[in-house]
C-alpha cells in the first residue's frame, strides 16, 4: 500500500494537530496507537497515530470528536490499536446557542491492515506539571473562568 499522510505531517518524527482545524474532507491516515491524556486538559484523550514511516502525530480532539467514547459505545464499536485509521472531518455544525461551528467527523478502520506490535511507538502522556508556573497560573484562571 502506498501510504501518504494528509494531515498532520511535520519536518520532524512527531507532530500535533487540533481537530477543529481540520478544513472539511481534510483527511488523516495512519495507523491508531492509542490514547494519551490533553496537555491541557488532562480529562479529554487525544488520539495518537502512526504513519507507515514510523512519524508520529497527536489529533487533540473538539467539537462533536469529544464526544467519540459515547458515538462508539452506542454503535457497538470499538478502536482497534494497530489497525490501519482514517479520520476525516465531513463537515461543520453549529451548536444551538452558539456562534462557532463545530466539526463532525467520520472514523473509519481497516481491520486487515495491523501494525505489527513490537513496531507501535508509544507516546508518551505530556506531564502538565512540568510547565511553567505562570501556565499553570493561566489554565487555572481560564478554567475559573469558565465555570462561571
Amino acid at each position: 500500500m502506498a501510504f501518504k499522510t494528509l494531515a498532520g505531517s511535520s519536518n520532524g518524527p512527531r507532530s500535533f494537530k487540533s481537530f477543529a482545524k481540520f478544513a472539511d474532507g481534510e483527511t488523516l491516515e495512519g495507523y491508531f496507537t492509542g490514547f494519551t491524556p490533553n496537555k491541557i486538559n488532562t480529562d479529554r484523550m487525544d488520539l495518537n497515530f502512526q504513519t507507515a514511516e514510523g512519524n508520529q502525530t497527536v489529533v487533540s480532539r473538539a467539537g462533536k470528536l469529544t464526544y467519540l467514547e459515547s458515538d462508539l459505545e452506542g454503535n457497538g464499536q470499538v478502536l482497534v490499536v494497530g489497525a490501519m485509521t482514517k479520520l476525516t472531518r465531513t463537515g461543520s455544525y453549529q451548536a444551538k446557542g452558539r456562534a462557532f461551528d463545530s466539526p463532525r467527523y467520520s472514523i473509519m478502520q481497516d481491520a486487515e491492515d495491523i501494525l505489527d506490535p513490537s513496531k507501535i511507538k508509544t507516546i508518551e502522556a505530556p506531564n502538565v506539571t512540568q510547565s511553567s508556573p505562570e501556565i499553570q497560573e493561566r489554565i487555572a484562571k481560564l478554567k475559573a473562568e469558565a465555570k462561571g
